[in-house]
């Protein structure tokens, strides 16, 4: 979890010293593929429990599924910053993808077995979060 906050500080002092220019929509979509890193990371450590045999089969599964589901909202996300024409449109990317990842949070939630497995799940799509949020946030407050 150290390396997660340290990714989400790093996005964090990137936008802000991105400012509001011209370039916004690129440091925006580059912030977010540093984001997607907190999943690459957990994704890693998931299949690595799982084949120490700390994650049932049945959870990993279903992990993977979820991770899946992460993976296409994240593309959505990237080609929805792709198209936008300003900070107004990445605004609402960001919103679109952040639903989805509650979603995706809520289902993880009912759907894993293991209490160790469900808590890092839950922890990698709460860090996700912030980062959507951090990124919203200082884009947002830089109208």
């Amino acid at each position: 979890m150290k390396r997660i906050t340290t990714i989400c500080a790093g996005l964090l002092l990137a936008l802000v010293m991105a400012g509001c220019t011209p370039a916004t929509q690129t440091k925006v979509a580059n912030a977010v593929l540093t984001a997607s890193t907190v999943i690459k990371s957990f994704q890693a450590a998931e299949i690595n429990s799982h084949q120490q045999g700390l994650i049932s089969e049945a959870d990993h599964q279903f992990i993977q599924l979820e991770l899946g589901n992460v993976a296409v909202a994240g593309k959505a996300l990237d080609s929805c910053v792709a198209s936008a024409t300003n900070v107004q449109g990445d605004l609402v990317c960001l919103s679109t993808a952040q639903t989805a990842i509650d979603q995706i949070d809520a289902a993880g939630g009912d759907g894993i077995n293991s209490a160790q497995a469900k808590k890092d799940f839950k922890a990698a799509m709460a860090e996700f979060k912030i980062s959507l949020a951090t990124i919203q946030a200082v884009i947002g407050g830089a109208k």
